[in-house]
């Protein structure tokens, strides 16, 4: 935008007028860019390579040979902030997802698709789980640090004659809403291409795509490594050893981060031109974009004056409390 000036002004309030401008750009950066996430499609995603650890402390919430469509409601000491509010109870599910506000029903095996009232779901692997009928097949829960993790260890789909065999967890980030999703390596995979796991975040409803915020993997070149943006609430990752076999190796890591942890806002004051002040605005959810401002007749000496250093203002998630 561009501002008219007056043709004649005094060193001094030219001087005032450069300071006018630089104390509202700088106001302008220490405005945050809107409070935590309020919708499922406000976090960023990003695939990783990673480690995958099994817990072995917190609770137990059913293990050996008799797990099967149970919900657990479960009490952490943090509370977790998600869709602007801190969550201080959350459901888990034995089919690999788990809910806020109200518990999922048993059967749910579709967790970001399911039209259930819950106001929140984040799903791992939701689909049709069973344990592997080993002493150490278990749903376990513990906050470490900042982290709430929730795991599923050595399960498998329900389908008949499968022994395949792998872990997951959902990691909880206490301080800044980040959900991290990490998995174990997997042996012996079926060839089925039943049960295949819807994965992602879904809001208060299953409305797609304001609601829910998923990943894909079809039958093209996408892998575990590589999975695509869900097209559907009801988009799925492949998993079979059928051609194209698809599974997560070991340590595969997926990250939704909420934009008010990624929204930095930096600022950069440059006199470009006599009497023309630019600053650039960088978002990494947008392209820099560039505004120019003519605060009557600004310096003209072509020199750089920058706001040093670069101001860098990191916003955490503001929450209200829910029961």
């Amino acid at each position: 935008m561009l501002y008219p000036c007056s043709k004649k002004q005094s060193p001094h309030l030219r001087s005032v007028s450069l300071q006018v401008v630089s104390m509202c750009l700088v106001s302008l950066a220490l405005q945050p860019t809107g409070v935590q996430a309020q919708s499922v499609t406000n976090y960023a995603f990003s695939q990783t390579a990673g480690t995958y650890t099994n817990i072995t402390g917190g609770t137990v919430l059913i293990s050996g040979n008799n797990w099967n469509n149970q919900v657990f409601s479960v009490t952490p000491l943090t509370a977790f902030p998600f869709l602007g509010q801190n969550q201080n109870t959350m459901y888990v599910s034995c089919n690999g997802f788990l809910t806020f506000g109200t518990a999922p029903a048993g059967n749910n095996i579709t967790p970001l698709s399911n039209g259930a009232g819950y106001i929140g779901a984040i799903s791992p692997f939701g689909a049709n789980l069973v344990d592997r009928n080993l002493p150490t097949s278990e749903v376990r829960w513990q906050e470490v640090g900042s982290e709430i993790i929730v795991q599923w260890r050595d399960c498998r789909r329900k389908i008949a004659g499968n022994n395949e065999l792998f872990s997951f967890q959902a990691r909880l980030n206490t301080t800044n809403g980040t959900i991290r999703f990490v998995y174990s390596a997997v042996s012996n995979l079926d060839n089925s291409t039943a049960q295949q796991p819807q994965v992602g975040l879904r809001g208060a409803n299953n409305t797609f795509p304001a609601n829910v915020n998923a990943r894909l993997i079809a039958t093209g070149a996408e892998t575990w490594a590589t999975t695509l943006p869900a097209t559907a609430n009801s988009s799925k990752l492949r998993f079979t050893s059928t051609n194209p076999s698809r599974s997560p190796v070991s340590g595969q890591t997926y990250t939704f981060t909420p934009f008010s942890v990624l929204h930095p806002r930096s600022f950069r004051l440059i006199p470009v031109q006599p009497s023309v002040l630019e600053y650039r605005r960088p978002s990494p959810q947008y392209p820099p974009t560039e505004e120019r401002h003519r605060p009557t007749h600004g310096r003209t000496t072509g020199q750089p004056l920058e706001v040093a250093p670069l101001i860098q203002v990191h916003f955490l998630p503001t929450v209200t409390s829910s029961p």
